[in-house]
């Protein structure tokens, strides 16, 4: 799972995104309530499933638009226009949005697939062309959630030849429970998180350990440069090929 920060006038916003159709599937069953997270998708092509999380709940009868700034809501739009295969391509696409607690999903669906309990609670934006300085912005913020990368020979080895980023990432982790790591995958993180029903435990957990997180997120690159030939090698539960959402 991926996470964003979409930060305007002084305000910001943590923003998730599923890597797969598979994690979108696993968001949808893990997310709770107390989130109060606002999902987001292009409307009418396959994308992926962006969540935006407020700090209190959103009231039925009260707009997005009167909760959060255009900024942010950009930002959710940008990051699901440009992970479609076919919206990326288009001039403006419509993004369809909605709290998550209006999603619906049936055994009889296919993965990333996804439906409402009330279309009266939808709403609807418009995105436009797709805006690198909007992406290029978040991509910096950006850290991922998954398990730990500590005990996996390729980190150990590059600690050996004193790798400065290997080395720091193995002895902050040498130094935090198992609890504090995405162990042993995504989905059992999650389920702590839902079992707390603490709505800011997601973020505030990227908040203290955002340094190992960013320590991970380079790794894994710095490993998929070293270990690249021809095919993107999955790394650390990670594959870096191109996405493909449902």
């Amino acid at each position: 799972m991926y996470v964003y920060e979409s930060t305007h006038d002084d305000k910001t916003f943590c923003l998730l995104m599923g890597k797969d159709k598979y994690e979108n599937d696993l968001m949808i069953k893990l997310f709770y309530k107390e989130m109060n997270a606002v999902w987001f998708h292009v409307n009418n092509y396959s994308s992926s499933h962006v969540y935006m999380l407020l700090k209190s709940p959103i009231k039925s009868d009260v707009k997005l638009s009167d909760l959060v700034s255009h900024q942010h809501i950009n930002d959710a739009m940008q990051l699901c226009k440009s992970n479609s295969v076919a919206g990326n391509k288009l001039q403006q696409v419509e993004i369809v949005s909605t709290p998550f607690t209006n999603l619906k999903k049936s055994g009889d669906m296919d993965p990333g697939q996804v439906s409402f309990k009330s279309t009266r609670f939808l709403s609807y934006f418009t995105c436009y062309a797709r805006d690198n300085t909007v992406l290029n912005r978040l991509e910096k913020s950006k850290l991922v959630l998954d398990a730990d990368l500590t005990s996996t020979e390729d980190i150990m080895n590059l600690a050996d030849s004193m790798d400065k980023d290997a080395i720091d990432y193995v002895e902050i982790s040498a130094n935090i429970s198992a609890e504090d790591k995405v162990l042993p995958n995504l989905e059992e993180f999650l389920r702590k998180c839902k079992k707390s029903k603490d709505g800011q435990r997601i973020e505030m957990y990227v908040k203290t350990h955002s340094l190992r997180l960013k320590l991970m997120e380079r790794l894994r690159r710095k490993l998929k440069k070293v270990n690249k030939s021809g095919k993107n090698k999955i790394i650390g539960g990670i594959d870096y090929s191109d996405f493909s959402y449902v």
